[in-house]
């Protein structure tokens, strides 16, 4: 358990350096939704962690957190001017695949096992607008995922345009 403590808190922090950048930046990146998450997070979490509640709902959190990676590397490559690149397409399908497998299908998973499990948990008036922050936090993953698959179909649809 204080593994996953430890873990949480060093995920915590590369969020809030995250943070720190989208505010920075903002001028540039204009990222409102990308705040927001970050902001719900940083809230929900300091909750949860001070109570020792939802390490489960925080470890599938973490997990989430397996696709920006390939954000940063998609944000790199556009910038470079390599969007036309085998790379950035590559990349792109790789963000696809752990976007929707960690914050599509594990995070829907984990909100259907807690809910599921209200009876344990739905008397601490707090964890109730937690819960409230990760169900927000899911449906702004579902609007970047949408985003995400229209993308990848753009791509496709240059790849298979005859030149």
């Amino acid at each position: 358990m204080q593994d996953m403590y430890g873990l949480l808190m060093v995920n915590r922090m590369s969020i809030l350096q995250d943070l720190g950048i989208l505010i920075y930046h903002y001028n540039i990146l204009r990222d409102k939704e990308s705040i927001i998450h970050h902001v719900i997070f940083l809230t929900i979490s300091q909750y949860a962690v001070s109570k020792s509640y939802f390490v489960w709902p925080f470890t599938w959190l973490i997990l989430g957190e397996t696709s920006t990676p390939f954000v940063g590397i998609r944000w790199l490559l556009a910038v470079s001017g390599n969007k036309e690149s085998k790379l950035y397409f590559y990349n792109g399908v790789l963000l696809l695949g752990t976007f929707f497998l960690f914050r599509g299908i594990l995070y829907g998973h984990g909100l259907y096992d807690m809910f599921k499990n209200y009876s344990i948990w739905g008397d601490v008036a707090a964890l109730n607008m937690v819960a409230f922050g990760l169900t927000l936090a899911y449906g702004l993953n579902l609007i970047w995922l949408t985003r995400i698959i229209a993308g990848v179909r753009r791509s496709l649809m240059k790849k298979a345009k005859p030149q």
